[in-house]
């Protein structure tokens, strides 16, 4: 029963979901309204007649629907609100954790923020730089190319040509690495060379001598 009151009472669950003063003013308004309603409607029944409590009744609704409306509404803007605070500090937490080397964390918050935003082009550069950094080099790639599909890439047009540009520099430079590093590997070790000392032919006669002494 209480929860159904919640549902149907305008401004009464946003006002215990969020505390704010614009709920409690709704809920207020609408306490105000049908206590009215309900006086005038079925205590001073002598006092109006049917046609103007079924006026009063018309009205209480569309003044119902009005209100649950506003506090749609409102509830709509806290709940934006509240979200882009928590966008801001997760953003804020990715940062920290990418500054600490803490790959795992950062691309986890980072994306959770492309999740509940695809568009967010902050968080898409951010996470493609990290990718370059840590040699994850396609999916930077891939980062970089989801990024110039938004919208919102526009004013991150010079930052994107400039990380291309260090991820166009530093594949080449790791590719150039792992060739050499083949080809060190592929190249045939020289076999030793063992010179043999021969005796020279002073050192010989002298032995054929002796032999014959």
């Amino acid at each position: 029963m209480f929860s159904l009151i919640i549902r149907i009472w305008p401004g009464l669950k946003g006002l215990l979901k969020y505390g704010r003063w614009s709920h409690w003013m709704i809920a207020l308004l609408f306490a105000v309204g049908i206590d009215a309603v309900l006086f005038l409607c079925c205590y001073w029944t002598e006092l109006i007649s049917s046609a103007v409590r079924l006026v009063l009744l018309l009205a209480f609704v569309v003044f119902w629907i009005l209100l649950a409306c506003v506090s749609g509404f409102c509830s709509q803007k806290i709940k934006r609100r509240l979200e882009q605070d928590a966008t801001g500090d997760r953003f804020l937490e990715a940062i920290t954790h990418y500054l600490h080397g803490n790959w795992f964390e950062a691309e986890y918050c980072l994306k959770k923020l492309i999740r509940q935003n695809s568009q967010d082009a902050e968080a898409l550069l951010m996470i493609a730089t990290m990718f370059r950094h840590i040699q994850r080099y396609n999916e930077a790639d891939e980062m970089l190319r989801e990024l110039e599909r938004q919208e919102t890439s526009a004013p991150w047009y010079y930052e994107i040509l400039l990380e291309k540009k260090a991820l166009r520099r530093e594949r080449t430079e790791v590719l150039a690495q792992s060739r050499m590093r083949t080809l060190q590997n592929e190249t045939p070790e020289q076999p030793a060379v063992i010179k043999m000392q021969s005796s020279s032919p002073e050192e010989e006669g002298i032995e054929i001598k002796k032999n014959h002494a």
